[in-house]
């Protein structure tokens, strides 16, 4: 089975029971696989996160998309990620929910960011390399806050059209380029 059902079976659970929930000899189950190959192409629950990132960052703007000034790029960049994770929205949505509610009074959720923050920088690094721009350390995370709030106001949006969404990004991404001229 491919990794992108697996993901999506997984991130479906996710939703339904929370990320440190799922069991998985009922994953296994679900996807007919042998719960021992299950586990060894995904050792830890934050192993599917980092699949779902490395595979985020595998899409790539469109060539016309890369004539864009450097705000718009990002701002494409970003939202062709956000648009790609549509599929696994409840489980993020569950997972963020989760995170903020526990941060400050269990330790899992420190060490949780502690071993996802490299992913998630390095996939900011890959949408900076797309659009051009050298990733150094602390653009990476500027733009990991932008695209952080961002998914926050993406998986709470009911719309189907993104405005809330788009405005969000637009917001953000104007905040980033008054306060680093430079960027």
């Amino acid at each position: 089975m491919d990794e992108t059902s697996i993901l999506k079976v997984f991130f479906e659970k996710v939703g339904e029971v929370g990320f440190y929930n799922v069991s998985y000899e009922n994953l296994a189950q679900e996807l007919l696989l042998d719960g021992a190959s299950l586990k060894s192409q995904f050792p830890e629950p934050i192993d599917f996160l980092k699949a779902l990132l490395k595979s985020l960052d595998k899409i790539t703007l469109a060539p016309e998309d890369l004539s864009l000034t450097l705000k718009e790029a990002l701002f494409e960049c970003c939202m062709v990620r956000i648009e790609a994770l549509d599929p696994y929205k409840n489980g993020l949505k569950h997972l963020i929910k989760e995170i903020e509610k526990t941060f400050f009074y269990e330790g899992r959720n420190l060490l949780f960011l502690k071993d996802i923050t490299p992913f998630l920088l390095k996939s900011m690094e890959s949408i900076l390399k797309e659009v051009g721009i050298e990733p150094h350390f602390p653009k990476k995370w500027a733009l990991l806050i932008v695209f952080s709030l961002t998914l926050r106001v993406w998986i709470d949006e009911e719309t189907g059209d993104l405005s809330q969404t788009l405005q969000a990004l637009d917001h953000s991404l104007n905040l980033l380029f008054l306060k680093y001229e430079n960027f």
